[in-house]
């Protein structure tokens, strides 16, 4: 009969989703959407701004039009019109009274926010324009630019004008509460002594039309105009690098390596991925007119930093670094959607996700060259040669190419980092406004004035944010979803018939089979975190971390053989019993604390950071999904126990394997050349080097070496698999020791072929977004590539399965952190102290606090939605996890070392936190080294001081190697 219902739900849901065509697919066309602000106060806009946000609000400042209409036309009054420069400062702050945020066609948007413009009584010190805009937290600095002075000829009478560039750095402060700009130099802090250095110091030349960007606590300046046409200036101002009076050293621009491309001018360089983008420009030629340029270059500053701190002085004690190591790389030209390189030169960009660039508009350059070199050229012989006639006839037709201007390009250009790739993504509603500079204010983009049309400016002033609409999960996903989740449920109801006490809830009485307790295992150390960021890692850079999965084959030997017949000799719940039994009770709780601790710093993020992805990519509320995988994981465990959460995993695994099965299938097919051609452009990329960045010459323990990563892959992986409770926990599920060795072999040996298809999924996503580029759209995250891919990519009902079992796998961690701890805090503190209690009491006790652990895992998964996780997981791994590469040193030691005692397990655990903080704080040690550090020092203080401090006697019970060996 459970046959029967079995096979009648399997079929319900392979009905659900090959019944259903796959989901319309979104629009990825179009990135973002466009909403107007009020319009910019001065009444023709102005181009070359200082653009920037200071405490949430937009300031525009300076810039320069024509007002008495474009100059290649007189004026109504005969003459000529002259460019104006301007010093005012304008401010755009949201206020409750103010214009509410408009549709791009004009129309008011409900509930939305209002701005208002405010007059500030502030002006810049001179009337100014292009020059480099660099939004700080502390205000916006202002960098070079240009002025005009116009005085009368003494002979002719007429008006001349007189560009002259500007060296000067200033800094723009909004005060909201006295609703004041304050113009200063003065880059001061709170936080800072009176008596330091703060005045920005000028340009060391004077540049006009350069570009820059923020990265870090750096700024940067690029190229520009310095008297002679484009220039290859390149230089940097460490905001943090301020001096006290009186030492030596002084606030000043670095001159850093130029890129390996032509000088420039009228570029757009912005930050993106902590690196700095440098593209298109164009450079005037001496005596030859203008080169348009299509280029686009990277500039790496911890890859110029490391090749920097391994050059060596010459005789003259300069550094001498090659080419190839100025920290600048060459980028795919200007090309999208496989057309030949345009110019983009004066446009704007952005970043947007964590790995794409949108460029805004920007001037193709085929004009320019035809009115301001051509053309003239073509004049001044017809002038030489006294053909007036064709004289006024030409120049009528250079007057014809602005009158008659379609515009500068509409078109929003998307460059992707990881594939190099150009695409074209939409286009601009109304024209785009070249000579601007895109901020970033909130999770938006605002693009202010700026020049529409040669010689003419805009006013408009517009927010850019992603589109919204280009997320969407589909009925049938929903279906199979729901089906799948409520699947898991049942197997909790089906259990818990079997769960009388509590050997039944932690160990189910010995009736797991070993090949589903090795399945377990294998899905407790695959999380929804790793099933994500494993092929987000091969997709982002190559196979180089393959090598730490390698390390659970050598470690699943050492476990089998040296550490397996102790646990399974303890016959109790708790695998840290054994530190009571080898060390003394002091010890079991330090190990039972110090995993609590782990698991509770662990759960929120396990459930969060999947979660988080799954929002992203499907349009599901974050916090629905917290909630679900939260409240469902909860219930199959306080129902089932150990032996629900092993037999959902095994569902897991099932799904999350064939599911990455079908995605890598989905993807040859949808490549010319299918498998053979994904694995030779991955090849030829290097995309599937296992070496990585190491080199024979650069032992850096700092970054990702070899060395680095085999130490990882032999502790990293040691650690969790003779200290983790929640992975000894299965090795006492099952009947006999031969079984639980079985189950260990199951998992080792599974992850071979696992880490593979993991990791080529991951290169097959390269090369499946290297053949349609379009299909990508900005990410927030890495690990949401996979998720979007089966998303978008794969049909529907299918799709909904395997993110199903996405969800499952999350839920899959927090239920084994719930299951532990509950065990845990049972057996090590419920049971261990007091009155003995019955089986039946502790089932109940087991239960309450799983309860209460799924709804802290849970509550604190959705308080962490709302606070900036950018580095969260890292800090969990490297904080909390010191206790666990601790408790691997005491399992060690106990069973390793017959010498050593109580007093020697406390000094090797206290010395290995110790060393661990000193290490996460004041060195840059790599993080995968952590587990080598905290385990090497342990065992080593603690055998050392064993020799040297012979306090206790040696352990004489069965629980060494010793015993073992005999």
């Amino acid at each position: 009969m459970r046959r029967t219902r079995l096979c009648a739900l399997c079929v319900l849901t392979l009905a659900v989703m090959f019944s259903a065509n796959r989901a319309a697919a979104a629009d990825l066309s179009r990135l973002v959407d466009f909403h107007r602000l009020p319009p910019l106060p001065n009444e023709h806009g102005v181009a070359g701004p200082f653009v920037g946000v200071h405490n949430d609000a937009l300031i525009v400042a300076g810039g320069a039009n024509f007002p008495q209409g474009v100059p290649w036309h007189p004026t109504e009054d005969g003459g000529k019109s002259i460019k104006t420069y301007h010093d005012a400062i304008h401010v755009l702050v949201k206020n409750e009274k103010g214009t509410p945020l408009q549709t791009a066609d004009g129309s008011p948007v409900k509930n939305a926010t209002r701005y208002r413009w405010v007059t500030v009584s502030s002006n810049l010190s001179k009337a100014v324009a292009y020059g480099v805009s660099i939004p700080t937290p502390d205000g916006l600095i202002c960098i070079g630019g240009e002025r005009q002075e116009h005085a009368p000829d003494d002979v002719t009478g007429e008006v001349e004008s007189t560009l002259h560039r500007s060296a000067d750095v200033f800094l723009l402060k909004w005060d909201p509460k006295k609703k004041q700009i304050e113009v200063t130099r003065q880059l001061l802090r709170e936080d800072e002594e009176p008596d330091a250095i703060h005045s920005l110091p000028n340009l060391p030349v004077a540049t006009t039309a350069a570009c820059g960007a923020l990265v870090g606590d750096f700024v940067y300046v690029v190229g520009g105009d310095s008297g002679e046409g484009g220039n290859r200036n390149f230089w940097r101002l460490d905001l943090n690098g301020r001096k006290k009076r009186g030492e030596k050293s002084t606030w000043q621009w670095q001159r850093l390596p130029s890129w390996d491309g032509p000088p420039r001018s009228h570029a757009i360089a912005v930050e993106q991925a902590e690196s700095l983008f440098l593209l298109s420009g164009r450079n005037k030629l001496s005596g030859r007119g203008f080169e348009i340029l299509t280029d686009a270059y990277r500039f790496d500053p911890a890859a110029y930093a490391h090749e920097r701190s391994r050059a060596k002085p010459d005789a003259q004690g300069q550094l001498r670094m090659p080419s190839y190591a100025n920290g600048w790389t060459r980028l795919a030209d200007i090309a999208p959607d496989g057309e030949s390189p345009r110019c983009v030169m004066a446009g704007t960009a952005s970043k947007s996700g964590y790995d794409f660039l949108l460029v805004y508009g920007g001037a193709r350059g085929d004009v320019l060259l035809r009115r301001e070199e051509e053309l003239p050229k073509q004049i001044e012989a017809a002038q030489a040669a006294g053909d007036a006639a064709l004289a006024a006839k030409l120049t009528e037709e250079a007057n014809a190419l602005y009158d008659n201007h379609a515009g500068f390009s509409r078109d929003i250009l998307a460059y992707h980092l990881t594939t190099d790739k150009w695409t074209t993504r939409g286009q601009m509603p109304d024209g785009s406004p070249v000579t601007t500079t895109a901020v970033a204010w909130g999770d938006a983009t605002v693009l202010a004035s700026g020049e529409k049309f040669p010689g003419v400016r805009t006013r408009d002033v517009w927010l850019i944010s992603p589109n919204k609409k280009l997320r969407s999960f589909g009925t049938a996903n929903w279906c199979v979803l729901g089906v799948y989740l409520g699947l898991l449920v049942a197997m909790g109801f089906y259990f818990a018939r079997r769960e009388k006490t509590s050997d039944d809830f932690f160990l189910a009485g010995g009736r797991v089979p070993w090949w589903a307790a090795g399945l377990s295992i294998f899905a407790t150390m695959l999380s929804a975190i790793t099933y994500l960021a494993i092929p987000a890692r091969a997709y982002g850079t190559n196979w180089s971390w393959f090598i730490l999965n390698m390390g659970i084959p050598v470690v699943a030997v050492i476990v089998v053989f040296l550490y397996l017949p102790f646990f399974r000799r303890i016959q109790v719940a708790s695998a840290y019993d054994y530190l009571e039994r080898r060390f003394h009770v002091s010890v079991r709780l330090f190990g039972a604390v110090s995993f609590i601790l782990y698991q509770l710093g662990r759960m929120g993020i396990v459930v969060l950071l999947p979660a988080l992805a799954l929002s992203a990519v499907t349009g599901l509320n974050v916090y629905v999904c917290i909630v679900v995988m939260g409240l469902l994981s909860t219930v199959y465990t306080v129902l089932g126990g150990i032996e629900a959460v092993i037999w959902t995993d095994v569902v897991q695994v099932i799904v999350l394997v064939g599911g990455a099965v079908a995605a890598l299938v989905i993807m040859a097919v949808n490549i010319d050349g299918g498998l053979g051609a994904m694995v030779s452009t991955a090849w030829n990329a290097g995309k599937l080097d296992l070496i990585g960045e190491f080199r024979f010459h650069d032992l850096s323990w700092a970054k990702d070496g070899i060395l680095v990563i085999l130490l990882a892959a032999l502790f990293n992986n040691l650690l969790p698999y003779t200290s983790d409770q929640a992975i000894i926990q299965r090795y006492l599920t099952v009947a006999t020791e031969r079984e639980a060795r079985r189950a260990i072999w199951t998992n080792g040996l599974l992850v071979i072929p696992a880490s593979i298809l993991f990791f080529f999924v991951g290169t097959a996503l390269w090369t499946f977004y290297q053949a349609h580029p379009a299909a990508l759209v900005p990410l927030d995250k890495p690990n949401q590539i996979f998720p979007w891919f089966i998303a978008q990519e794969v049909p529907a009902g299918l799709a909904g399965l395997i993110i199903a079992g996405v969800f499952a796998a999350a839920m899959s961690s927090l239920d084994s952190s719930m299951h532990s701890v509950a065990t845990i805090g049972t057996t090590d503190f419920y049971d261990r102290f007091g009155r003995k209690k019955e089986k039946e009491e502790s089932l109940r006790v087991a239960r309450r606090l799983t309860v209460i652990l799924g709804i802290v895992g849970t509550g604190s998964a959705a308080v962490m939605a709302g606070l900036d996780v950018k580095h969260l997981w890292d800090l969990v791994l490297n904080i909390v996890g010191l206790f666990l590469g601790t408790l691997g040193g005491l399992f060690a030691m106990g069973i390793f070392s017959s010498r050593a005692t109580t007093l020697h397990a406390w000094l090797g655990a206290v010395a290995a936190i110790a060393t661990l903080i000193y290490c996460q704080f004041a060195t840059d040690l790599n993080g995968l080294l952590n587990g080598a550090i905290a385990m090497g020092t342990c065992v080593g203080v603690g055998v050392l001081s064993s020799w040297l401090i012979p306090v206790g006697r040696r352990c004489e019970k069965e629980l060494t190697i010793h015993s073992l060996l005999r």
